[in-house]
């Protein structure tokens, strides 16, 4: 009895096993994959672009671009404005100066808030060259940290604000502007690497914004950050910020500036003073030592033999 018990058992289990062979292949073991494949978790896909932009040649072909430099792909991308404040585009010397009074009004503003911003990428690079925008320069670069980008958008995001300048003594309005994908964090988002925006409404022309995120995961360790626009450093490189001005404004610039302007232009860019046909006047910049420790300023003195 005892081996018939088991001989029955062996042969329901034989059964089934043939009966779960039988039906997934008339049922096909490629559907069968494919339908356990729907019930694993699948990747965010990377979302829609936010901003808008305008990008022209066309009618200002007759402008001298020479000394501006050109970008990816066959047309100048650095004349760009915000869609819906264009209205007509300005010429390279004064989308230049825009771009100056753009920088200032953000520095104030940022400082104003509470919320700590330094230069990245070519204003970087402007700063170490005088601290101003790049006579070619017809952008500007900024970053934040990803908390602070929260916080903006949270707070601050479609605020506008009201400045009174030479250039504009009746007043002109400036927008900041959250992307709200920047909560999107991997770095497949190719038509959303920009997380913010601070916007000259009389004109249309803009300065990006980029939120430096921590990579936890990263191979290189803890402490990386990195940018959607692909760019990596670790944190040790930015922070703590050192205080500086930019433009006659106050300022801040990551701890380690000559290592990251080396890294992204090459050592050459910041001794070489023949750029785009311009010469670019001998700076001497130093950080301070004495009781201003952390504080970058201009120095003539002999201790200081040029550049860092």
């Amino acid at each position: 009895q005892t081996d018939y018990g088991f001989n029955m058992r062996v042969s329901a289990i034989i059964a089934v096993a043939l009966g779960w062979i039988t039906s997934a292949s008339a049922f096909g073991v490629p559907d069968v994959l494919q339908k356990i494949e729907q019930k694993l978790p699948t990747r965010e896909a990377p979302p829609p672009k936010y901003f808008s932009e305008f990008t022209f040649l066309g009618p200002y072909a007759q402008w001298n671009w020479s000394s501006y430099p050109k970008r990816e792909g066959s047309l100048r991308q650095y004349p760009h404005y915000d869609l819906r404040y264009f209205g007509e585009a300005l010429e390279p010397q004064l989308q230049n100066a825009g771009i100056k009074v753009l920088m200032q009004t953000y520095l104030a503003t940022f400082r104003d808030l509470g919320v700590q911003t330094w230069l990245m990428h070519g204003s970087l690079l402007g700063w170490w060259w005088g601290k101003k925008v790049m006579p070619w320069d017809l952008d500007a670069d900024v970053s934040v940290t990803e908390a602070d980008m929260y916080f903006l958008a949270a707070y601050h995001n479609m605020t506008i604000y009201y400045y009174q300048y030479d250039g504009c003594p009746e007043g002109c309005f400036f927008q900041l502007e959250i992307n709200p994908y920047h909560k999107y964090r991997e770095r497949d988002d190719y038509m959303n690497f920009i997380d913010a925006r601070w916007i000259d409404m009389q004109n249309g022309l803009f300065i990006d914004i980029t939120a430096a995120r921590y990579d936890p995961g990263h191979e290189m360790g803890v402490g990386v950050m990195y940018d959607k626009h692909d760019h990596e450093f670790k944190d040790k490189y930015i922070f703590p910020l050192l205080d500086t001005t930019f433009e006659g404004v106050q300022a801040k610039i990551p701890y380690r500036y000559k290592e990251i302007l080396a890294s992204e232009y090459g050592k050459g860019a910041l001794s070489k003073t023949d750029y785009h046909e311009y010469d670019l006047p001998m700076q001497r910049l130093c950080v301070s030592m004495g009781t201003d420790k952390g504080l970058v300023t201009d120095s003539m003195q002999k201790g200081c033999s040029g550049f860092l």
